[in-house]
C-alpha cells in the first residue's frame, strides 16, 4: 500500500471528519479526500482528484505548493477565491504542509477552511476601527480590572494630548469623577436604566487641562468572556454655555416682561379706571344713569388690572427658589387642579428636608411646569401624576397623564420641548418622553446623583 494512504486513517482521526483535507503522495497523487463541510469547491479550485491514477489535474498553483512542501520547504498557504451560484463570492485557505513517516517526507496533507466570514468580519473591523478614529466623541474601552483596553483619538486628545496613550492605563488615571461615574452606572440594573448617561464636570490633573462639562453614556460588552465597559464622552462644555446663554436671556425676557406688564400696561389700565371713575362723576348729576352705564367698563378695567399684576407676579416668580423644589411641586400641581378641575397628583418621595441647588431645582420645577400645560392643553389629560424620588439611578423627575399619548416624532421639535432638553441637560440629566401604557404620555428626568450638589 502506498505509505501515503496507509496514514490516512491516522491523519482522518486528527484532523476530524468535518474538515476538508485531501493526501498527495509522493507523485501528488490523490490517495485519499475528506470533503467534510466545505463539499466539492476546495478540490475544484485545486484539480484535486481522487480518481486520478496521477495527478495531472492539480493547478499551476496547488502543484508548485505541494511540490515545495514535498521538497521540505516548510508549510506552504495561499488563499483562492471561488464564484458560487448561490452565494456569490467565497474564499477560501489552503495550507500545504510534509507529510513524514519517521525522517522521510512521503506525501503532502492539504487542509482547506472557508475565510470568506473572516474577511468580512476584519473589513467591518476595519471600518468601525475607521469610525471611532474618526469620531468627535471620545470613546472608551474598559476592562473588568478597570484598566483602559481601547481609546479613540478623540479620547486622546481630551485626557492625554502628551502622555503617550491611554490603553494600558488604569481609569483612575482619567479622574475619580469619572471613576465614580462608572461604578454607578454599573449599579444600576439594565433595565431601569440602559445606557445611564449623566454629565459631569471632569478635570485633569496631571495634564492641567481647563475643567471640562462633558455628556457620558455607558454600556455593557462581552469580550473574552468578562465584562467590559463602553464609554462614550460628549464634551458639551461649549453647548452648555450657549444652554446657559439661552436660558439666561429667557429669564431676563420673562423679568422683561413682568416689568413692562406691571409697570406699563397695568398703569395705563389704571389711568383708564381713573378716568372712568372721574366720567362718571362728572356726569352723574346731569345723566343720574350714566354711572350706571359706565360701571361695568370700570368694572372690566380693574379685572384686567388684578389679572395683569397677577401674571406679572407669575412671570418673575421662581417658586422652586423661594419655596423649595418639593413645596413648589405640591403647589403647581394644587394649581392646576384647581384651574382646570383636571385631578393631578404629586407624590414626593425624597429625604425630609432635602434641598437641591437652587438654579436645579428650578430648572427641574419648569420641566415639571411644561409637562403638566402639554399634557393638557395638546393631549386632553384627564388625571396627571407628578412624581420625585430617588432611586439607584440618582434623582427622578416624572410627569404621567392618561392622554392621547405621544404623538408621532418630528424632525424639528417645538420651542417648549426644546428648552425641556436644554434644562434637563442643565440640570445634570436626560429627558425622556414615551407612551405610557396602555394610554397616555410619561415625561421622564433622571440624573446621577454625580449631576449636582445636593443639600440636606
Amino acid at each position: 500500500m502506498n505509505t501515503a494512504a496507509a496514514l490516512a486513517p491516522l491523519v482522518a482521526a486528527t484532523v476530524g471528519e468535518t474538515d476538508w483535507f485531501a493526501l498527495l503522495d509522493d507523485e501528488l497523487r490523490c490517495v485519499h479526500l475528506n470533503r467534510g463541510a466545505l463539499g466539492r469547491i476546495p478540490e475544484l479550485l485545486l484539480g484535486v482528484d481522487a480518481g486520478a491514477a496521477t495527478g495531472p489535474g492539480l493547478s499551476a498553483t496547488a502543484r508548485a505548493l505541494a511540490g515545495s512542501a514535498l521538497g521540505d520547504a516548510g508549510v506552504q498557504e495561499t488563499e483562492l477565491g471561488y464564484m458560487d451560484p448561490r452565494f456569490g463570492p467565497r474564499r477560501f485557505e489552503f495550507d500545504f504542509r510534509p507529510l513524514r513517516s519517521g525522517d522521510d517526507v512521503v506525501g503532502v496533507l492539504v487542509r482547506s477552511s472557508e475565510s470568506t466570514n473572516r474577511r468580512l468580519q476584519a473589513r467591518a473591523l476595519r471600518l468601525q476601527t475607521r469610525l471611532l478614529e474618526g469620531m468627535t466623541d471620545a470613546v472608551l474601552v474598559i476592562d473588568a480590572r478597570r484598566v483602559v483596553r481601547y481609546a479613540n483619538p478623540a479620547c486622546e486628545a481630551l485626557f492625554a494630548p502628551h502622555s503617550g496613550g491611554l490603553a494600558g492605563q488604569p481609569l483612575r488615571r482619567l479622574g475619580e469623577t469619572l471613576v465614580n461615574w462608572l461604578e454607578t452606572a454599573r449599579g444600576v440594573a439594565i433595565e431601569e436604566a440602559p445606557g445611564l448617561a449623566a454629565t459631569l464636570a471632569l478635570e485633569n490633573e496631571v495634564t492641567a487641562q481647563p475643567r471640562r462639562l462633558v455628556r457620558c453614556r455607558t454600556s455593557a460588552l462581552a469580550f473574552d468572556d468578562e465584562r467590559h465597559d463602553l464609554i462614550v464622552i460628549h464634551d458639551v462644555t461649549e453647548l452648555h454655555r450657549l444652554e446657559r446663554g439661552v436660558l439666561e436671556a429667557e429669564r431676563r425676557e420673562r423679568e422683561r416682561l413682568a416689568r413692562d406688564m406691571h409697570d406699563s400696561l397695568g398703569q395705563e389700565l389704571t389711568a383708564v379706571a381713573l378716568m372712568l371713575r372721574a366720567l362718571a362723576a362728572e356726569r352723574a348729576a346731569q345723566e343720574p344713569q350714566f354711572g350706571a352705564c359706565v360701571q361695568p367698563m370700570i368694572d372690566i378695567v380693574s379685572g384686567m388690572i388684578r389679572s395683569t399684576r397677577a401674571m406679572a407676579a407669575g412671570i418673575f416668580a421662581r417658586p422652586a427658589t423661594e419655596l423649595g423644589l418639593t413645596t413648589a411641586l405640591e403647589q403647581l400641581a394644587q394649581a392646576a387642579g384647581r384651574r382646570t378641575r383636571v385631578p393631578v397628583e404629586c407624590r414626593i418621595d425624597v429625604p425630609l428636608g432635602m434641598q437641591l441647588e437652587s438654579e436645579r431645582a428650578d430648572h427641574l420645577y419648569h420641566i415639571a411646569q411644561e409637562a403638566i400645560t402639554n399634557a393638557l392643553r395638546h393631549a386632553g389629560a384627564q388625571r396627571i401624576v407628578v412624581e420625585l424620588g430617588l432611586d439607584a439611578g440618582g434623582l427622578r423627575l416624572t410627569v404621567s397623564d392618561d392622554g392621547r399619548g405621544v404623538p408621532p416624532l418630528r424632525e424639528h421639535a417645538g420651542l417648549g420641548l426644546r428648552i425641556m432638553q436644554y434644562r434637563a441637560h442643565a440640570a445634570g440629566g436626560e429627558l425622556r418622553i414615551e407612551a405610557q401604557p396602555p394610554r397616555g404620555t410619561r415625561v421622564e428626568f433622571r440624573a446621577s446623583p454625580l449631576a449636582g450638589p445636593v443639600a440636606h
